[in-house]
């Protein structure tokens, strides 16, 4: 039986981590719901979008001695950043995949490929286990 396991990755400047969205055993209901967040997140990210009416000497942020020789922009003000501490898990996400399993199944040693030696000792330990099992 093969698993579909959808999972989402998010980026900040210091560390990329993932969550699991969920795992299913029909591959077209893995790809709905990977649309489905996909779609909510592109969706969603347009909360970081520059509102209209933003007034850039109105935002709390604004020094207008630096404003005369830096500028001031929408992503360095306090409504922009407020919005990306509010809604931190929609800034940082970058992507969704799906990875498919094989139940009951190893893949250890395949999708730990750290170096070519690890992986030498890693192949001969698993030799060894399978052929112990089997002597015992």
């Amino acid at each position: 039986m093969i698993l579909y396991k959808v999972t989402a990755t998010f980026e900040d400047f210091e560390s990329t981590w993932t969550k699991e969205i969920g795992v299913f055993d029909n591959k077209e209901v893995a790809n709905s719901i990977k649309e489905k967040w996909e779609n909510f997140f592109k969706t969603k990210n347009s909360l970081f979008n520059e509102p209209d009416n933003w007034d850039t000497f109105k935002d709390e942020w604004f020094d207008e001695d630096d404003y005369e020789q830096y500028g001031f922009s929408w992503k360095e003000s306090f409504q922009y950043n407020s919005l990306k501490s509010r809604y931190v898990v929609i800034y940082d996400f970058s992507s969704i995949s799906i990875d498919e399993f094989e139940l009951n199944s190893e893949s250890f040693i395949d999708n730990f490929k750290h170096s070519e030696d690890v992986y030498k000792i890693m192949i001969e330990h698993d030799r060894d286990f399978k052929i112990n099992k089997i002597i015992r």
